[in-house]
């Protein structure tokens, strides 16, 4: 197969690493006003505007029954919000957050907004019991 034969459907857009920052800071405005809401963290980084996407983490109280943020975040979403997201941020309890490592295992942690919580490391040992198992 040579490149001539390949079909690309979507070329990457060009964003610069302002846009990706202004989509962020309009979705901590967004999130931070749910009462159940206690921190907005950012995964990994963007490296290559307009090719990487924004991976957003927002931690919700552990008695936090009813996620139905969604009514209000597709609303607001412009074209350009929606390609840099390229899909919603990941939602997750507290408690279920400390134990992130266990789900998400490279990459830092980045709080954008709300309370400090330590994800607890896992050893090297045990980790590679889990993941052979």
């Amino acid at each position: 197969m040579t490149y001539k034969e390949f079909r690309i459907p979507n070329e990457p857009c060009q964003y610069s690493i302002d846009d990706y920052g202004k989509v962020r800071d309009k979705l901590i405005s967004m999130f931070s006003k749910l009462s159940s809401a206690i921190s907005i963290y950012q995964i990994g980084t963007v490296n290559n505007p307009g090719i990487s996407d924004l991976d957003l983490v927002v931690v919700f109280d552990d008695s936090s029954k009813k996620f139905d943020y969604y009514k209000d975040y597709n609303n607001t979403l412009e074209n350009r919000d929606r390609y840099i997201l390229m899909h919603g941020p990941f939602i997750i309890t507290k408690s279920l957050f400390k134990d992130m490592r266990y789900f998400y295992i490279p990459g830092k942690f980045d709080l954008l907004w709300g309370e400090k919580i330590d994800i607890k490391e896992i050893p090297y040992p045990k980790l590679c019991e889990q993941l052979i198992a």
